[in-house]
């Protein structure tokens, strides 16, 4: 195997790994995977995770790509993530956000934004293998 098959190889095991991964810790979070916004928040989280080892991407980069992607605007998709966010928190309990990022994420009245949960999520991939 070249080094080129075997670098695509083992970067195609990560991403699926990413991908597995981030299953259960939106259904940890009480993310259903029925909102179109967790399917979005997922693409986002994958190209944050690829982005972030060259540079940090910023979310308008990440939308655009999603919406090109999925074939929706970019606002559409900023929607739809900040919809699932906040279904998850009405939804899921506090101390579930807790345990999956090891600390206290959220309180009743402070709740992330979608940039920051996005941060956090990639964070959670790239450094708890």
């Amino acid at each position: 195997m070249k080094t080129q098959e075997k670098d695509d190889f083992i970067k195609e095991a990560q991403k699926k790994n990413a991908r597995f991964r981030l299953v259960g810790i939106f259904n940890a979070l009480g993310l259903s995977s029925h909102l179109s916004g967790t399917n979005y928040l997922r693409e986002v989280v994958l190209l944050s995770v690829a982005e972030r080892e060259e540079r940090a991407p910023s979310m308008k980069e990440l939308y655009f790509k999603v919406a090109e992607k999925f074939g929706e605007t970019p606002e559409k998709v900023e929607r739809a993530i900040r919809n699932a966010v906040s279904v998850a928190m009405t939804r899921c309990k506090k101390e579930n956000f807790d345990y999956v990022f090891g600390r206290n994420v959220f309180t009743e009245r402070i709740k992330p934004t979608s940039a920051e949960l996005v941060a956090l999520l990639t964070d959670k991939i790239l450094y708890e293998r």
